[in-house]
């Protein structure tokens, strides 16, 4: 009696162990010209865990009400509290790849703050996708540590399973997203290190990938996701909205 309930526990186990390694074995799956935006591009899309994300960066530069979005240049651009778009390291030729950088007003499109998930706002995302808030970038963060294929060196250490695979500028830092960079993009993700605008620059390119949520953090700031060249992590602090920054959109 004790050996059979030994071998059945035994093949209990075994079971568990198997199907813990099957489910670290999944892969995303992408779907090629799933996302069509205002203007006619046309965008690939990939299934991470239960979300469905653009893998590649907005570069649309219309309103769903046809309107379109302005370019405001200002010295004093935190002062701007109006829609706006901007080029990637000021330079129109590096849009097709890189996309277009938004502030906050135009991202938003005149919706209000959400912290749900999913967030319910819209935004300048094509019909059947939306701006996605805070809650829906954790929860994508924490189905990739979840998952040993997208970690490197600590569940936490995710950046690279996102980040595309050249680009970023070069970091000595163990599993960096900017060490060996041909190991990255395991999602299929495609993060653009494309920085930020500011003003009358575009700051940070090559070292940072800065997407907006649709949360706020008060009057003049909301959430941001970061992937940083330098270091394996993530993170989510909050910017001034008057700031350009990329915008991927998940499907609702």
């Amino acid at each position: 009696m004790k050996k059979k309930v030994f071998s059945y526990v035994l093949l209990i186990s075994l079971l568990i162990l198997f199907t813990s390694c099957t489910q670290d074995a999944i892969k995303p799956e992408i779907f090629k010209n799933a996302v069509v935006d205002y203007d006619g591009n046309t965008y690939d899309a990939v299934k991470i865990g239960n979300q469905v994300w653009m893998a590649s960066n907005l570069r649309v530069t219309h309103f769903s009400n046809g309107n379109e979005i302005p370019i405001i240049v200002r010295d004093d651009y935190y002062e701007i509290h109006e829609p706006s778009r901007y080029f990637p390291n000021d330079n129109s030729d590096l849009v097709d790849q890189n996309g277009l950088l938004y502030n906050w007003y135009a991202a938003v499109d005149g919706d209000i703050s959400s912290a749900s998930n999913p967030s319910g706002i819209k935004g300048i995302c094509p019909e059947g996708w939306h701006l996605p808030s805070r809650a829906e970038w954790i929860e994508l963060v924490e189905f990739l540590g979840s998952h040993e294929e997208y970690c490197t060196g600590g569940t936490s250490n995710i950046a690279k399973s996102l980040a595309a695979t050249s680009g970023w500028n070069y970091s000595s830092h163990d599993n960096a997203v900017g060490n060996n960079q041909s190991e990255n993009n395991q999602t299929a993700f495609n993060a653009i290190p494309v920085g930020c605008y500011r003003g009358d620059h575009t700051a940070y390119m090559g070292d940072f990938a800065l997407f907006w949520t649709c949360e706020e953090a008060g009057i003049s700031k909301a959430y941001e996701f970061i992937i940083r060249a330098s270091q394996p992590t993530v993170i989510m602090p909050d910017e001034t909205k008057s700031v350009g920054l990329s915008v991927r959109c998940v499907r609702d």
